[in-house]
């Protein structure tokens, strides 16, 4: 996995050292760096379970992500959400 801009390759461990995560660019397993933006759509037929969805995404490092994509964001009248989790 790479990110889009930058092209870094990102380490891809899980927690247990072992599964490929989708956005995780830190190679340590006691520290957390996800990071991907993305747009699922789709429809859904009354209550039954059929339909589709299509998701567009786009992997980004946390690198670019803080240089890149929030600047932008900003740039546009955007305004970040952030909150923080003890674990």
């Amino acid at each position: 996995m790479h990110c889009c801009l930058c092209l870094q390759s990102s380490p891809g461990i899980d927690g247990d050292g072992t599964t490929l995560a989708m956005s995780k660019w830190d190679s340590d397993w006691s520290e957390v760096a996800f990071s991907e933006i993305s747009l699922e759509e789709g429809r859904r037929h009354g209550a039954s379970a059929g339909g589709y969805t299509l998701t567009t995404f786009f992997r980004v490092c946390p690198t670019c992500f803080h240089a890149k994509v929030i600047p932008w964001f900003v740039s546009q009248g955007a305004r970040p959400t952030t909150y923080s989790i003890d674990l």
